[in-house]
């Protein structure tokens, strides 16, 4: 999670500074982040149970705004960049909000 804030960072900076190429080069390292562990989806499953699917369509809607962000700043597209920007940004949230309070404690790495 670290890793994908500082990728909104970067989208961030990229905006304020009209910078397509920071927007490109975060929106493709969230894009392309690596998958959830075998090991931590089955905690995730097992904590959620029957919103497990939810979880899942989150995921990949964050993919795939973050894969049609890359595309709006390849095309330097102003307008697409702010939409798929804002889509990234709401599942981000959306996610965090609905699962993360369950999720910290499972996925909290051990002292």
């Amino acid at each position: 999670m670290v890793e994908l804030a500082q990728d909104m960072d970067r989208i961030g900076t990229g905006l304020w500074h009209e910078d397509y190429g920071l927007i490109e080069e975060g929106a493709r390292s969230i894009a392309t982040h690596p998958k959830i562990s075998p090991k931590q989806l089955a905690k995730i499953k097992k904590t959620l149970g029957n919103e497990f699917q939810g979880f899942v369509s989150m995921d990949k809607g964050v993919h795939g705004s973050a894969t049609e962000l890359v595309s709006a700043a390849e095309a330097r597209d102003w307008s697409g960049v702010l939409t798929k920007y804002t889509e990234l940004r709401d599942g981000c949230v959306g996610c965090h909000t609905a699962y993360r309070e369950r999720l910290r404690p499972v996925l909290a790495p051990t002292k």
